[in-house]
């Protein structure tokens, strides 16, 4: 509900769409759109996740990354462009990245030719880490790896299937974790905290 807020308060078209685990448990995705100004357009996604493992707060595993999307939500809604831009926060990435396998599986096959890209964003400030990393599933570049070091060239290029960048990979999306390098001292622990 907060991120639906948010998102409506920026003058995004907000949808919610509840998806199921194997044992009947829900959650929901929270889809934010901005349409271009052609129905044809491509499509862009930048996405994290809102959920965390038991037990662990989840400041920076997700709360960061969805901090993140916030923000780049901010700063590019009054920014004119020919692509749809979506921005998507998705539930129980830590339990087999279900909220976006359901997700992109729902996607009819002109959405699914429209989509050009999927930035997540995951992880991004964890003490002891160091630095970032742009991750593609298997390491290769792609064209938003590319993009993305053309603009940080300090980003390091990494191979990562722990994300929801991978269900879009599956889904024949080109996509890329940005993550920060190295799990962090606090990774999925009661420590995870804003503090």
């Amino acid at each position: 509900q907060y991120l639906k807020q948010r998102f409506s308060e920026m003058g995004y078209a907000v949808s919610l769409q509840t998806c199921a685990d194997r044992q009947g448990r829900t959650g929901t995705n929270v889809i934010a759109v901005k349409q271009a100004n052609r129905a044809d357009a491509d499509i862009l996604v930048l996405s994290a996740h809102h959920d965390s493992v038991p037990g662990a707060r989840g400041a920076n595993d997700n709360a960061s990354g969805v901090a993140a999307l916030l923000l780049a939500a901010e700063m590019l809604k009054d920014v004119s462009t020919d692509t749809e831009l979506r921005f998507i926060s998705f539930t129980d990435e830590e339990n087999g990245k279900n909220g976006s396998r359901f997700y992109t599986a729902s996607l009819s096959q002109q959405e699914r030719e429209r989509m050009v890209g999927d930035i997540q964003l995951d992880m991004l400030g964890g003490l002891g880490s160091h630095g970032t990393l742009a991750c593609t599933t298997d390491g290769q570049a792609n064209w938003v790896s590319d993009a993305l070091q053309k603009q940080a060239p300090g980003f390091s290029l990494a191979a990562e299937t722990a994300s929801d960048h991978s269900s879009f990979q599956l889904a024949g999306v080109p996509s890329v974790l940005l993550t920060q390098a190295g799990r962090g001292y606090l990774y999925h622990s009661a420590a995870d905290r804003a503090d």
